[in-house]
């Protein structure tokens, strides 16, 4: 049975209405909420509200203005926001073309209860948000050809995920067959993936989230040209000097892996 359906979720981008925003579900896991949302040029999002979970976006493409409280910040496309749980907060596009962005509820939003409050004050006694970008002089060498640089962790406030962003140069390998004790999420960025997923290989395109529960065994890495960029998302963020990785053996069913 092929597995890509419950592992890879390709993001289809639909059309927002003019001056508002189109949202759709990814993923609904029981560590969080995944969902995708494009805003059209002058649009905005839902006005101001609050959660009950932290909150992440990743800009994909596009600039987002952003209210965290009471400082606006802009976040172009390669922009983490971190918004603490109980921190008022809206986004907008104050740009002349469409920005999208992928969100995620952590930990996950429960059943039947509102993803948000809508509140009508900017001032909170939750911790302050964050935007960050991706910066090229912050990126450490894992290996000849991979690259890495941290973007959220408990250093940095965050306390429900560790966001990583990620580069493997052409033909370069990512970190061996492993499992993790809690769930890993990619999101594919840029170039094509190649990632042994349980028994299944697959090849992932840009724009597709890549969801790793749990126990699952997976490596990933560049078997082509272009250099391959995603984000990672550790959920729930594992303590300081906890194990990230525990290494598997892939070898005795390698002959078995089908596409």
């Amino acid at each position: 049975m092929n597995d890509a359906p419950r592992y890879v979720r390709p993001v289809q981008f639909g059309a927002p209405p003019e001056g508002t925003y189109f949202t759709q579900t990814i993923a609904t896991l029981d560590s969080s909420t995944w969902i995708c949302t494009q805003v059209s040029a002058g649009g905005s999002g839902p006005s101001l509200h609050v959660h009950d979970y932290d909150q992440y976006y990743w800009v994909i493409y596009g600039e987002m203005t952003v209210r965290l409280g009471e400082v606006i910040q802009k976040a172009p496309a390669g922009s983490l926001v971190h918004i603490p749980a109980g921190l008022p907060h809206c986004n907008w596009n104050e740009g002349d073309v469409e920005e999208a962005h992928i969100e995620a509820f952590i930990p996950a939003a429960q059943p039947g209860c509102p993803l948000g409050r809508k509140v009508g004050s900017t001032r909170s006694s939750a911790p302050a948000g964050s935007v960050t970008r991706v910066d090229e002089q912050r990126f450490r060498q894992w290996s000849a050809t991979l690259q890495i640089q941290n973007l959220a962790s408990f250093d940095t406030g965050s306390n429900e995920a560790k966001v990583n962003y990620l580069r493997i140069h052409g033909h370069g390998q990512g970190p061996r067959p492993h499992i993790h004790d809690f769930d890993q999420l990619y999101f594919v960025l840029k170039g094509t993936m190649t990632a042994d997923i349980g028994r299944h290989r697959h090849e992932i395109s840009a724009n597709s989230l890549v969801i790793l529960p749990a126990g699952i065994p997976h490596a990933n890495w560049n078997a082509h040209t272009e250099p391959e960029e995603h984000v990672a998302f550790l959920v729930p963020q594992p303590k300081p000097g906890a194990i990230i990785d525990y290494p598997v053996d892939f070898s005795w069913h390698e002959r078995e892996l089908t596409n």
